[in-house]
Protein backbone atom coordinates (compact mmCIF):
# COMPACT_ATOMS: atom_id res chain seq x y z
CA UNK A 1 0.00 0.00 0.00
CA UNK A 2 1.42 2.97 -0.92
CA UNK A 3 1.88 6.12 1.60
CA UNK A 4 -0.98 8.29 0.43
CA UNK A 5 -3.77 5.52 0.33
CA UNK A 6 -3.35 4.72 4.48
CA UNK A 7 -6.22 7.25 5.64
CA UNK A 8 -8.14 6.63 3.19
CA UNK A 9 -9.62 3.56 4.69
CA UNK A 10 -10.46 5.26 8.15
CA UNK A 11 -12.12 7.86 6.28
CA UNK A 12 -14.28 5.42 4.63
CA UNK A 13 -15.21 3.60 8.03
CA UNK A 14 -16.39 6.71 9.73
CA UNK A 15 -18.42 7.98 6.40
CA UNK A 16 -20.20 4.74 6.83
CA UNK A 17 -20.67 4.57 10.49
CA UNK A 18 -22.44 8.32 9.98
CA UNK A 19 -24.68 7.28 7.89
CA UNK A 20 -25.97 4.36 9.57
CA UNK A 21 -25.86 6.97 12.64
CA UNK A 22 -27.76 9.29 10.73
CA UNK A 23 -30.13 6.53 8.88
CA UNK A 24 -30.69 5.13 12.38
CA UNK A 25 -31.57 8.29 13.73
CA UNK A 26 -34.49 8.65 10.97
CA UNK A 27 -35.93 5.48 11.19
CA UNK A 28 -35.81 6.15 15.30
CA UNK A 29 -37.34 9.14 14.57
CA UNK A 30 -40.33 8.18 12.20
CA UNK A 31 -40.64 5.28 14.61
CA UNK A 32 -41.65 7.40 17.43
CA UNK A 33 -43.23 9.63 15.23
CA UNK A 34 -45.68 6.98 13.90
CA UNK A 35 -45.82 5.86 17.44
CA UNK A 36 -47.08 9.27 18.78
CA UNK A 37 -49.15 9.51 14.97
CA UNK A 38 -50.76 6.04 16.43
CA UNK A 39 -51.39 7.29 20.06
CA UNK A 40 -53.18 10.28 19.05
CA UNK A 41 -55.67 8.35 16.16
CA UNK A 42 -56.47 6.03 19.26
CA UNK A 43 -57.29 8.54 21.60
CA UNK A 44 -59.32 10.18 18.34
CA UNK A 45 -60.76 7.32 17.93
CA UNK A 46 -61.31 6.45 21.81
CA UNK A 47 -62.88 10.08 21.95
CA UNK A 48 -65.39 9.93 19.03
CA UNK A 49 -66.38 6.19 20.37
CA UNK A 50 -66.58 7.91 24.05
CA UNK A 51 -68.69 11.01 22.94
CA UNK A 52 -70.77 8.72 21.07
CA UNK A 53 -71.15 6.39 24.22
CA UNK A 54 -72.57 9.52 26.01
CA UNK A 55 -75.11 10.22 23.01
CA UNK A 56 -76.29 6.64 23.03
CA UNK A 57 -77.39 6.35 26.52
CA UNK A 58 -79.30 9.80 26.40
CA UNK A 59 -80.50 8.18 23.31
CA UNK A 60 -81.73 4.77 24.78
CA UNK A 61 -83.19 6.76 27.83
CA UNK A 62 -85.39 9.12 25.79
CA UNK A 63 -86.73 5.95 23.44
CA UNK A 64 -87.67 3.50 26.40
CA UNK A 65 -89.47 6.08 27.77
CA UNK A 66 -91.43 6.91 24.07
CA UNK A 67 -90.62 4.29 21.72
CA UNK A 68 -94.09 1.36 21.45
CA UNK A 69 -96.11 3.39 23.93
CA UNK A 70 -99.58 3.62 23.00
CA UNK A 71 -101.30 5.21 26.38
CA UNK A 72 -99.55 8.87 24.98
CA UNK A 73 -102.73 11.55 23.94
CA UNK A 74 -101.47 13.11 21.14
CA UNK A 75 -103.03 16.51 22.33
CA UNK A 76 -100.90 16.60 25.52
CA UNK A 77 -97.62 14.97 23.41
CA UNK A 78 -95.73 18.46 23.49
CA UNK A 79 -96.35 18.05 27.92
CA UNK A 80 -94.77 14.64 27.55
CA UNK A 81 -92.05 15.01 25.44
CA UNK A 82 -90.69 18.38 27.75
CA UNK A 83 -91.57 16.13 30.71
CA UNK A 84 -88.72 13.41 29.50
CA UNK A 85 -86.69 16.12 28.44
CA UNK A 86 -86.18 17.87 31.53
CA UNK A 87 -86.40 13.99 33.48
CA UNK A 88 -83.24 12.96 31.31
CA UNK A 89 -81.62 16.05 31.68
CA UNK A 90 -81.86 16.00 35.81
CA UNK A 91 -80.64 12.58 35.27
CA UNK A 92 -77.60 12.70 32.87
CA UNK A 93 -77.04 16.26 31.97
CA UNK A 94 -77.41 17.42 35.51
CA UNK A 95 -74.70 16.81 38.20
CA UNK A 96 -73.81 13.63 37.07
CA UNK A 97 -73.07 14.39 33.73
CA UNK A 98 -70.35 12.31 33.41
CA UNK A 99 -70.41 9.59 30.90
CA UNK A 100 -68.87 6.17 32.52
CA UNK A 101 -65.35 4.36 30.85
CA UNK A 102 -62.17 2.55 31.87
CA UNK A 103 -60.00 4.28 29.88
CA UNK A 104 -57.12 6.78 32.04
CA UNK A 105 -57.09 10.14 30.86
CA UNK A 106 -60.75 9.88 29.64
CA UNK A 107 -63.27 11.86 30.26
CA UNK A 108 -66.82 11.99 28.98
CA UNK A 109 -69.91 14.35 29.17
CA UNK A 110 -73.58 15.04 27.89
CA UNK A 111 -73.25 18.81 26.59
CA UNK A 112 -76.86 19.34 26.38
CA UNK A 113 -80.10 17.89 25.38
CA UNK A 114 -82.62 20.49 24.27
CA UNK A 115 -86.23 20.55 23.09
CA UNK A 116 -87.69 22.38 19.43
CA UNK A 117 -90.67 22.33 18.18
CA UNK A 118 -91.41 22.79 14.05
CA UNK A 119 -94.63 21.71 13.29
CA UNK A 120 -97.21 20.02 15.00
CA UNK A 121 -97.45 16.57 15.76
CA UNK A 122 -93.73 16.36 14.75
CA UNK A 123 -90.55 17.26 17.64
CA UNK A 124 -86.84 17.03 17.48
CA UNK A 125 -84.98 16.73 20.84
CA UNK A 126 -81.10 17.73 20.38
CA UNK A 127 -78.55 16.01 21.75
CA UNK A 128 -74.36 17.12 22.05
CA UNK A 129 -71.96 14.66 23.87
CA UNK A 130 -67.86 16.05 24.23
CA UNK A 131 -65.53 13.67 24.83
CA UNK A 132 -61.61 14.35 26.08
CA UNK A 133 -59.16 11.17 25.37
CA UNK A 134 -55.35 12.43 26.33
CA UNK A 135 -56.01 15.62 25.16
CA UNK A 136 -57.88 15.23 22.35
CA UNK A 137 -61.38 16.35 22.35
CA UNK A 138 -64.49 15.27 19.74
CA UNK A 139 -67.97 16.58 19.67
CA UNK A 140 -70.99 14.98 18.36
CA UNK A 141 -74.41 16.06 18.13
CA UNK A 142 -77.40 13.77 17.06
CA UNK A 143 -81.11 14.52 16.65
CA UNK A 144 -84.57 12.30 17.87
CA UNK A 145 -87.45 13.15 15.37
CA UNK A 146 -90.79 12.47 17.31
CA UNK A 147 -93.79 11.95 15.60
CA UNK A 148 -97.39 11.20 15.77
CA UNK A 149 -98.04 11.30 11.94
CA UNK A 150 -99.55 7.93 10.55
CA UNK A 151 -96.66 6.50 8.44
CA UNK A 152 -98.55 6.11 5.09
CA UNK A 153 -98.36 9.67 4.29
CA UNK A 154 -94.50 9.86 4.53
CA UNK A 155 -94.56 7.56 1.07
CA UNK A 156 -95.07 8.46 -2.29
CA UNK A 157 -96.65 5.16 -2.93
CA UNK A 158 -96.80 1.90 -0.78
CA UNK A 159 -99.15 -1.11 0.86
CA UNK A 160 -98.74 -2.74 4.07
CA UNK A 161 -99.03 -5.55 2.70
CA UNK A 162 -97.67 -6.45 -1.47
CA UNK A 163 -96.56 -3.61 -3.79
CA UNK A 164 -96.56 -4.84 -6.89
CA UNK A 165 -95.21 -2.69 -9.66
CA UNK A 166 -96.04 -3.95 -13.38
CA UNK A 167 -94.64 -2.36 -16.17
CA UNK A 168 -93.30 1.55 -15.82
CA UNK A 169 -94.77 3.42 -13.73
CA UNK A 170 -92.99 6.42 -12.33
CA UNK A 171 -92.35 6.98 -9.12
CA UNK A 172 -91.25 10.33 -7.46
CA UNK A 173 -90.85 9.84 -3.85
CA UNK A 174 -90.03 7.20 -1.26
CA UNK A 175 -92.17 3.80 -1.79
CA UNK A 176 -92.57 1.10 0.79
CA UNK A 177 -93.69 -2.67 0.94
CA UNK A 178 -94.81 -4.30 4.42
CA UNK A 179 -94.45 -7.92 3.24
CA UNK A 180 -93.24 -8.14 -0.28
CA UNK A 181 -91.82 -6.05 -3.29
CA UNK A 182 -93.20 -7.63 -6.33
CA UNK A 183 -91.43 -5.80 -10.09
CA UNK A 184 -91.78 -6.49 -13.72
CA UNK A 185 -91.52 -5.55 -17.11
CA UNK A 186 -95.04 -6.41 -18.06
CA UNK A 187 -98.43 -4.44 -17.85
CA UNK A 188 -101.17 -6.46 -17.26
CA UNK A 189 -104.85 -5.26 -18.24
CA UNK A 190 -108.26 -5.68 -19.48
CA UNK A 191 -110.13 -3.85 -22.39
CA UNK A 192 -113.61 -4.86 -23.82
CA UNK A 193 -114.29 -8.11 -21.56
CA UNK A 194 -110.86 -9.05 -22.41
CA UNK A 195 -108.71 -10.00 -19.72
CA UNK A 196 -104.77 -10.69 -19.24
CA UNK A 197 -103.44 -8.28 -22.41
CA UNK A 198 -99.98 -7.87 -21.57
CA UNK A 199 -97.09 -5.16 -22.79
CA UNK A 200 -93.49 -5.53 -22.68
CA UNK A 201 -92.29 -2.25 -21.44
CA UNK A 202 -89.26 -0.82 -19.13
CA UNK A 203 -89.09 -1.87 -15.52
CA UNK A 204 -90.59 0.76 -12.74
CA UNK A 205 -88.24 3.67 -11.41
CA UNK A 206 -88.22 5.37 -8.58
CA UNK A 207 -87.08 8.80 -9.42
CA UNK A 208 -86.15 12.03 -7.35
CA UNK A 209 -89.27 14.42 -6.84
CA UNK A 210 -88.06 16.58 -9.59
CA UNK A 211 -85.26 17.13 -12.84
CA UNK A 212 -82.28 18.08 -10.91
CA UNK A 213 -80.79 21.35 -12.22
CA UNK A 214 -78.06 20.22 -12.41
CA UNK A 215 -75.91 17.00 -12.00
CA UNK A 216 -74.40 18.42 -8.66
CA UNK A 217 -77.83 18.75 -7.10
CA UNK A 218 -78.27 17.82 -3.30
CA UNK A 219 -81.78 17.00 -4.06
CA UNK A 220 -82.31 13.39 -1.29
CA UNK A 221 -82.67 10.70 -3.18
CA UNK A 222 -85.99 8.55 -3.40
CA UNK A 223 -86.04 5.45 -0.80
CA UNK A 224 -87.83 2.43 -1.03
CA UNK A 225 -88.58 0.71 2.06
CA UNK A 226 -88.50 -2.99 2.66
CA UNK A 227 -88.48 -6.30 5.04
CA UNK A 228 -85.59 -7.59 3.67
CA UNK A 229 -83.38 -7.73 -0.04
CA UNK A 230 -84.91 -11.11 -0.45
CA UNK A 231 -88.15 -9.77 -0.23
CA UNK A 232 -87.84 -7.64 -3.38
CA UNK A 233 -88.60 -10.01 -6.16
CA UNK A 234 -88.61 -9.05 -10.02
CA UNK A 235 -89.62 -10.81 -13.45
CA UNK A 236 -88.64 -10.38 -17.16
CA UNK A 237 -86.33 -11.35 -19.69
CA UNK A 238 -86.96 -15.04 -19.02
CA UNK A 239 -86.66 -14.40 -15.52
CA UNK A 240 -89.80 -15.21 -13.25
CA UNK A 241 -89.84 -14.28 -9.16
CA UNK A 242 -86.29 -13.95 -8.46
CA UNK A 243 -85.10 -12.54 -5.59
CA UNK A 244 -83.00 -10.14 -4.67
CA UNK A 245 -80.29 -10.86 -2.64
CA UNK A 246 -76.68 -8.52 -1.25
CA UNK A 247 -74.53 -10.81 -3.54
CA UNK A 248 -76.90 -9.37 -6.83
CA UNK A 249 -78.45 -6.13 -5.38
CA UNK A 250 -75.85 -3.48 -6.87
CA UNK A 251 -76.13 -5.23 -10.29
CA UNK A 252 -80.10 -5.79 -10.20
CA UNK A 253 -81.72 -2.90 -8.25
CA UNK A 254 -80.77 -0.11 -11.52
CA UNK A 255 -81.86 -2.47 -13.72
CA UNK A 256 -85.40 -3.00 -12.05
CA UNK A 257 -86.02 -0.11 -9.60
CA UNK A 258 -83.60 2.79 -10.80
CA UNK A 259 -81.83 3.04 -7.54
CA UNK A 260 -79.22 2.17 -5.64
CA UNK A 261 -78.69 -0.65 -2.69
CA UNK A 262 -78.14 2.68 -0.19
CA UNK A 263 -81.51 3.79 -1.38
CA UNK A 264 -82.97 0.71 -0.23
CA UNK A 265 -83.84 0.45 3.84
CA UNK A 266 -85.12 -2.55 5.91
CA UNK A 267 -87.97 -1.27 7.46
CA UNK A 268 -89.56 -3.89 9.60
CA UNK A 269 -93.31 -3.92 9.57
CA UNK A 270 -93.78 -4.20 13.54
CA UNK A 271 -92.52 -0.05 13.61
CA UNK A 272 -94.98 0.72 11.26
CA UNK A 273 -97.17 3.50 12.57
CA UNK A 274 -101.01 2.12 11.13
CA UNK A 275 -104.08 3.92 11.50
CA UNK A 276 -107.70 2.81 12.02
CA UNK A 277 -110.24 4.30 9.35
CA UNK A 278 -113.40 3.59 11.39
CA UNK A 279 -111.24 4.58 14.93
CA UNK A 280 -110.08 7.70 13.50
CA UNK A 281 -113.28 8.63 12.44
CA UNK A 282 -115.22 8.42 15.48
CA UNK A 283 -112.20 10.31 17.07
CA UNK A 284 -113.32 13.25 14.57
CA UNK A 285 -117.05 12.80 15.09
CA UNK A 286 -116.08 13.34 19.04
CA UNK A 287 -113.87 16.02 17.59
CA UNK A 288 -116.78 17.63 16.15
CA UNK A 289 -119.30 17.20 18.47
CA UNK A 290 -117.88 17.79 21.84
CA UNK A 291 -118.38 14.13 23.19
CA UNK A 292 -116.02 12.04 24.66
CA UNK A 293 -115.82 8.63 25.57
CA UNK A 294 -119.18 7.81 23.51
CA UNK A 295 -117.09 6.00 20.62
CA UNK A 296 -118.72 2.76 21.34
CA UNK A 297 -122.41 4.53 21.54
CA UNK A 298 -121.26 6.38 17.63
CA UNK A 299 -119.92 2.97 16.33
CA UNK A 300 -123.46 1.20 17.21
CA UNK A 301 -125.01 4.22 16.11
CA UNK A 302 -123.20 4.04 13.18
CA UNK A 303 -124.02 0.58 12.58
CA UNK A 304 -127.97 0.82 12.80
CA UNK A 305 -128.06 3.72 10.80
CA UNK A 306 -129.15 6.02 13.43
CA UNK A 307 -126.40 8.46 14.07
CA UNK A 308 -128.83 11.09 12.80
CA UNK A 309 -131.08 10.40 15.86
CA UNK A 310 -128.20 10.32 18.07
CA UNK A 311 -126.76 13.54 17.18
CA UNK A 312 -130.00 15.34 17.33
CA UNK A 313 -129.09 16.89 20.58
CA UNK A 314 -126.04 17.93 19.83
CA UNK A 315 -125.18 21.49 19.03
CA UNK A 316 -124.07 20.69 15.84
CA UNK A 317 -125.41 23.12 12.99
CA UNK A 318 -127.79 21.62 10.80
CA UNK A 319 -127.86 21.81 6.86
CA UNK A 320 -130.74 21.64 4.76
CA UNK A 321 -131.38 17.49 4.54
CA UNK A 322 -133.86 15.24 3.60
CA UNK A 323 -136.26 16.85 6.29
CA UNK A 324 -136.78 20.18 5.46
CA UNK A 325 -138.50 22.63 7.34
CA UNK A 326 -140.95 23.07 5.01
CA UNK A 327 -144.10 20.59 4.55
CA UNK A 328 -144.71 20.05 1.16
CA UNK A 329 -148.59 20.41 0.46
CA UNK A 330 -150.58 17.40 -0.68
CA UNK A 331 -153.20 17.47 -3.55
CA UNK A 332 -156.57 15.25 -2.16
CA UNK A 333 -158.34 12.72 -4.51
CA UNK A 334 -160.84 14.03 -6.76
CA UNK A 335 -159.96 18.23 -6.33
CA UNK A 336 -161.69 21.12 -7.41
CA UNK A 337 -161.31 23.16 -9.40
CA UNK A 338 -160.42 25.77 -6.56
CA UNK A 339 -158.20 23.13 -4.62
CA UNK A 340 -156.06 22.36 -7.69
CA UNK A 341 -155.67 26.49 -8.25
CA UNK A 342 -154.41 26.36 -4.50
CA UNK A 343 -152.72 23.54 -4.96
CA UNK A 344 -150.73 25.41 -7.46
CA UNK A 345 -150.29 28.26 -5.68
CA UNK A 346 -148.67 26.50 -2.13
CA UNK A 347 -146.81 24.18 -3.68
CA UNK A 348 -144.70 27.21 -6.37
CA UNK A 349 -144.45 28.99 -2.64
CA UNK A 350 -142.75 25.57 -1.11
CA UNK A 351 -140.85 25.56 -4.01
CA UNK A 352 -139.46 28.75 -3.76
CA UNK A 353 -139.06 28.77 -0.01
CA UNK A 354 -137.13 25.13 -0.22
CA UNK A 355 -134.52 26.75 -3.03
CA UNK A 356 -133.94 29.80 -0.41
CA UNK A 357 -133.40 27.09 2.36
CA UNK A 358 -131.47 24.71 0.91
CA UNK A 359 -129.13 27.52 -1.00
CA UNK A 360 -129.08 29.46 2.46
CA UNK A 361 -125.93 27.73 4.32
CA UNK A 362 -123.91 26.76 1.17
CA UNK A 363 -123.84 30.43 -0.45
CA UNK A 364 -121.40 31.54 2.43
CA UNK A 365 -118.42 29.81 4.65
CA UNK A 366 -119.66 27.85 7.63
CA UNK A 367 -118.05 28.20 11.10
CA UNK A 368 -119.22 25.56 13.26
CA UNK A 369 -119.44 21.64 12.64
CA UNK A 370 -122.39 20.50 11.09
CA UNK A 371 -124.34 17.47 9.81
CA UNK A 372 -126.34 16.67 7.01
CA UNK A 373 -128.53 14.04 7.40
CA UNK A 374 -129.24 12.05 4.08
CA UNK A 375 -127.33 11.97 0.12
CA UNK A 376 -125.66 15.62 -0.66
CA UNK A 377 -125.13 16.36 -3.79
CA UNK A 378 -122.67 19.21 -4.15
CA UNK A 379 -123.08 19.75 -7.88
CA UNK A 380 -123.00 23.73 -8.34
CA UNK A 381 -126.44 23.95 -9.62
CA UNK A 382 -128.50 23.66 -6.21
CA UNK A 383 -125.32 23.33 -3.67
CA UNK A 384 -123.08 25.51 -5.66
CA UNK A 385 -119.85 24.90 -2.91
CA UNK A 386 -118.85 23.55 0.49
CA UNK A 387 -116.31 26.13 1.77
CA UNK A 388 -115.92 26.02 5.70
CA UNK A 389 -113.46 29.56 6.57
CA UNK A 390 -110.05 29.32 6.79
CA UNK A 391 -109.89 29.77 11.06
CA UNK A 392 -113.24 26.76 11.18
CA UNK A 393 -111.21 24.68 9.05
CA UNK A 394 -107.17 24.87 10.45
CA UNK A 395 -108.61 25.74 13.67
CA UNK A 396 -106.72 27.43 16.69
CA UNK A 397 -104.99 27.07 19.54
CA UNK A 398 -108.40 27.70 21.85
CA UNK A 399 -110.80 26.21 18.67
CA UNK A 400 -110.12 22.49 17.37
CA UNK A 401 -111.06 22.56 13.57
CA UNK A 402 -114.68 22.25 12.59
CA UNK A 403 -116.19 19.11 10.62
CA UNK A 404 -119.18 18.37 8.28
CA UNK A 405 -121.16 15.47 9.21
CA UNK A 406 -122.66 13.78 6.08
CA UNK A 407 -124.59 10.88 7.30
CA UNK A 408 -125.51 9.17 3.95
CA UNK A 409 -123.65 9.57 0.31
CA UNK A 410 -121.83 12.30 -0.75
CA UNK A 411 -121.34 12.85 -4.46
CA UNK A 412 -119.42 16.01 -5.64
CA UNK A 413 -120.48 16.65 -9.43
CA UNK A 414 -119.38 19.50 -11.50
CA UNK A 415 -122.10 19.00 -14.45
CA UNK A 416 -120.90 22.52 -15.90
CA UNK A 417 -119.56 22.37 -19.58
CA UNK A 418 -117.50 25.12 -18.75
CA UNK A 419 -113.81 24.25 -18.74
CA UNK A 420 -112.72 27.29 -16.45
CA UNK A 421 -115.68 26.63 -13.59
CA UNK A 422 -114.65 24.11 -10.85
CA UNK A 423 -116.68 23.58 -7.73
CA UNK A 424 -114.76 24.55 -4.34
CA UNK A 425 -114.28 22.14 -1.64
CA UNK A 426 -112.80 23.66 1.09
CA UNK A 427 -113.82 21.38 4.52
CA UNK A 428 -113.01 18.96 6.83
CA UNK A 429 -115.32 15.97 5.68
CA UNK A 430 -117.17 12.71 7.63
CA UNK A 431 -118.99 10.42 4.90
CA UNK A 432 -120.73 7.42 6.61
CA UNK A 433 -121.49 5.89 3.21
CA UNK A 434 -119.91 6.18 -0.15
CA UNK A 435 -118.08 9.17 -1.71
CA UNK A 436 -118.28 9.54 -5.67
CA UNK A 437 -116.11 12.56 -6.97
CA UNK A 438 -116.46 13.57 -11.14
CA UNK A 439 -115.64 16.87 -12.78
CA UNK A 440 -113.62 19.94 -11.97
CA UNK A 441 -113.11 20.17 -8.49
CA UNK A 442 -110.93 22.62 -6.52
CA UNK A 443 -110.14 21.12 -2.95
CA UNK A 444 -108.64 21.72 0.67
CA UNK A 445 -109.72 19.28 2.33
CA UNK A 446 -109.58 15.63 4.51
CA UNK A 447 -112.28 13.42 4.01
CA UNK A 448 -112.52 10.39 6.10
CA UNK A 449 -114.83 7.81 4.35
CA UNK A 450 -116.87 5.16 5.56
CA UNK A 451 -117.64 3.35 2.46
CA UNK A 452 -116.18 2.96 -1.35
CA UNK A 453 -114.58 6.19 -2.61
CA UNK A 454 -115.37 6.89 -6.61
CA UNK A 455 -113.12 9.28 -8.35
CA UNK A 456 -114.57 9.24 -11.86
CA UNK A 457 -113.43 10.99 -15.01
CA UNK A 458 -112.50 14.18 -12.08
CA UNK A 459 -109.56 17.34 -12.96
CA UNK A 460 -108.81 16.97 -8.72
CA UNK A 461 -107.12 20.12 -8.02
CA UNK A 462 -105.63 22.53 -5.48
CA UNK A 463 -107.79 25.20 -3.40
CA UNK A 464 -105.21 27.40 -2.43
CA UNK A 465 -102.77 25.54 -3.20
CA UNK A 466 -103.83 22.95 -1.15
CA UNK A 467 -104.61 19.78 -1.77
CA UNK A 468 -107.56 16.66 -1.11
CA UNK A 469 -106.84 13.69 1.48
CA UNK A 470 -108.79 11.12 1.36
CA UNK A 471 -109.13 8.22 3.67
CA UNK A 472 -111.44 5.25 2.81
CA UNK A 473 -112.46 2.23 4.39
CA UNK A 474 -113.76 0.73 1.41
CA UNK A 475 -112.22 0.54 -1.91
CA UNK A 476 -110.75 3.20 -3.88
CA UNK A 477 -111.61 3.66 -7.84
CA UNK A 478 -110.31 5.80 -9.91
CA UNK A 479 -111.35 5.14 -13.61
CA UNK A 480 -110.39 7.95 -16.25
CA UNK A 481 -112.32 8.31 -19.19
CA UNK A 482 -109.68 10.17 -21.25
CA UNK A 483 -108.72 6.47 -22.85
CA UNK A 484 -105.66 6.87 -25.40
CA UNK A 485 -105.18 10.55 -24.64
CA UNK A 486 -101.22 11.26 -24.71
CA UNK A 487 -99.17 12.70 -21.97
CA UNK A 488 -98.49 16.45 -22.68
CA UNK A 489 -94.33 16.55 -23.66
CA UNK A 490 -94.52 20.56 -22.78
CA UNK A 491 -94.22 21.04 -19.02
CA UNK A 492 -96.68 23.80 -18.88
CA UNK A 493 -99.36 21.20 -19.80
CA UNK A 494 -98.75 19.18 -16.96
CA UNK A 495 -101.49 20.35 -14.53
CA UNK A 496 -104.71 19.83 -16.16
CA UNK A 497 -103.27 15.80 -16.18
CA UNK A 498 -102.12 15.71 -12.20
CA UNK A 499 -104.88 14.67 -9.58
CA UNK A 500 -103.55 17.09 -6.57
CA UNK A 501 -104.38 14.34 -4.00
CA UNK A 502 -103.41 11.60 -1.53
CA UNK A 503 -105.76 8.79 -1.09
CA UNK A 504 -105.58 5.84 1.41
CA UNK A 505 -107.54 2.92 1.32
CA UNK A 506 -108.21 -0.20 4.16
CA UNK A 507 -108.54 -2.61 1.13
CA UNK A 508 -106.69 -3.63 -1.64
CA UNK A 509 -106.37 -1.52 -4.43
CA UNK A 510 -105.50 -2.03 -8.60
CA UNK A 511 -104.68 1.21 -10.46
CA UNK A 512 -103.70 1.50 -14.25
CA UNK A 513 -101.66 3.66 -16.55
CA UNK A 514 -102.39 2.01 -19.97
CA UNK A 515 -105.11 2.91 -21.73
CA UNK A 516 -105.65 6.44 -19.68
CA UNK A 517 -103.31 8.67 -17.89
CA UNK A 518 -103.31 8.60 -14.12
CA UNK A 519 -101.01 11.57 -12.80
CA UNK A 520 -101.00 12.02 -9.16
CA UNK A 521 -99.35 14.75 -6.98
CA UNK A 522 -99.95 13.44 -3.53
CA UNK A 523 -99.74 9.61 -3.07
CA UNK A 524 -101.52 6.38 -3.21
CA UNK A 525 -101.35 3.89 0.20
CA UNK A 526 -103.38 0.56 0.59
CA UNK A 527 -103.61 -1.22 3.90
CA UNK A 528 -104.11 -4.33 1.48
CA UNK A 529 -102.24 -5.31 -1.36
CA UNK A 530 -101.81 -2.60 -3.89
CA UNK A 531 -101.10 -3.30 -8.23
CA UNK A 532 -100.08 -1.02 -10.64
CA UNK A 533 -99.99 -1.54 -14.52
CA UNK A 534 -98.36 0.83 -16.81
CA UNK A 535 -96.59 1.94 -19.87
CA UNK A 536 -94.65 4.40 -21.42
CA UNK A 537 -95.58 7.18 -24.30
CA UNK A 538 -98.99 6.64 -27.28
CA UNK A 539 -101.31 4.35 -27.06
CA UNK A 540 -104.00 3.89 -30.02
CA UNK A 541 -107.42 1.86 -30.08
CA UNK A 542 -107.03 -1.30 -31.84
CA UNK A 543 -109.38 -2.54 -34.36
CA UNK A 544 -109.55 -5.89 -32.46
CA UNK A 545 -109.82 -6.04 -28.85
CA UNK A 546 -108.53 -9.18 -28.87
CA UNK A 547 -105.08 -7.73 -29.80
CA UNK A 548 -104.88 -5.68 -26.97
CA UNK A 549 -103.94 -1.79 -27.86
CA UNK A 550 -101.66 -0.47 -30.26
CA UNK A 551 -98.32 0.99 -28.30
CA UNK A 552 -96.13 3.29 -29.64
CA UNK A 553 -92.39 2.92 -28.90
CA UNK A 554 -91.88 1.57 -25.50
CA UNK A 555 -88.18 3.87 -25.47
CA UNK A 556 -87.92 6.38 -22.26
CA UNK A 557 -85.66 8.97 -21.05
CA UNK A 558 -84.96 9.52 -17.41
CA UNK A 559 -87.41 12.11 -16.52
CA UNK A 560 -89.64 12.41 -19.81
CA UNK A 561 -93.25 12.81 -19.35
CA UNK A 562 -94.19 9.36 -21.31
CA UNK A 563 -94.94 7.86 -18.07
CA UNK A 564 -98.67 7.19 -18.29
CA UNK A 565 -98.61 6.84 -14.22
CA UNK A 566 -96.92 8.72 -12.43
CA UNK A 567 -96.93 10.06 -8.85
CA UNK A 568 -95.55 13.07 -7.46
CA UNK A 569 -95.19 12.66 -3.76
CA UNK A 570 -96.74 15.99 -1.73
CA UNK A 571 -94.76 16.55 1.31
CA UNK A 572 -96.41 19.96 2.14
CA UNK A 573 -99.84 17.46 3.19
CA UNK A 574 -98.49 17.54 6.34
CA UNK A 575 -98.47 21.45 7.15
CA UNK A 576 -101.52 22.00 4.86
CA UNK A 577 -103.66 19.54 6.14
CA UNK A 578 -102.24 19.06 9.86
CA UNK A 579 -105.06 20.06 11.57
CA UNK A 580 -107.38 17.22 10.39
CA UNK A 581 -104.83 14.41 9.74
CA UNK A 582 -105.56 10.98 11.88
CA UNK A 583 -104.13 10.54 15.11
CA UNK A 584 -102.52 7.81 15.61
CA UNK A 585 -101.86 6.53 19.64
CA UNK A 586 -98.26 4.86 18.89
CA UNK A 587 -95.36 7.31 18.80
CA UNK A 588 -92.53 7.19 16.05
CA UNK A 589 -89.06 7.53 17.16
CA UNK A 590 -86.31 8.35 15.12
CA UNK A 591 -82.79 8.77 15.75
CA UNK A 592 -80.75 10.74 12.99
CA UNK A 593 -77.40 10.26 11.60
CA UNK A 594 -74.84 11.35 14.15
CA UNK A 595 -72.96 15.03 12.89
CA UNK A 596 -69.48 16.21 14.13
CA UNK A 597 -69.43 19.56 15.56
CA UNK A 598 -66.30 21.54 14.27
CA UNK A 599 -64.55 23.92 16.69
Amino acid sequence: MRNNERGSALVLVMFVALLLTILGLAVLGATMGGAQRTETRENDVQSLHLAQKGLDEAVAYIQTKLDGRTDIDPDHMEDEIKGIVDEVTTKIVGVNNGVSTGLSGADGTIKSITYEKQDKQKYYVNIEAQATVNGVKRQLRQKIVIDTYPDFLKYAFGSEKVLTLNGAPGLHGNIYAGEQLNISDTAVYTYKGVKDLKEKTQYPKVELLKEPVSPASTEPLPEVHVQSLESIKYSGNGIINAAVNKNNASIILPNILGVNKEQVFINPQKKFVQINVLESFLDKVEEATGLTGKKAELEQAIKGKQLGNYLSTTTLDRLPDENPPYTEPVLEDDPTEEEKDNYKLEHSKYLEQLQIYQNSLLDKDLNKSTIYNGNLLIDGINYKQLKFSDEAKTGNPSNKPKWILVNGDLEVNNFSPDSTKFLEIQANILVTGNVTIKGQVKFNATMFVLGETKVEDAVIQGLSSKELVLISQGDVLINRIDTFTNPPKKKDEQDSFYMKAFFYTDSDANLYGVGSIFWLNGGFFAKGDLTVNAVLGGVTKPLDPALGFNFDNQDEDRYHLGHRFQIQYNQDVFTHQQSSLPRVQQVNVNVGPLELVSH
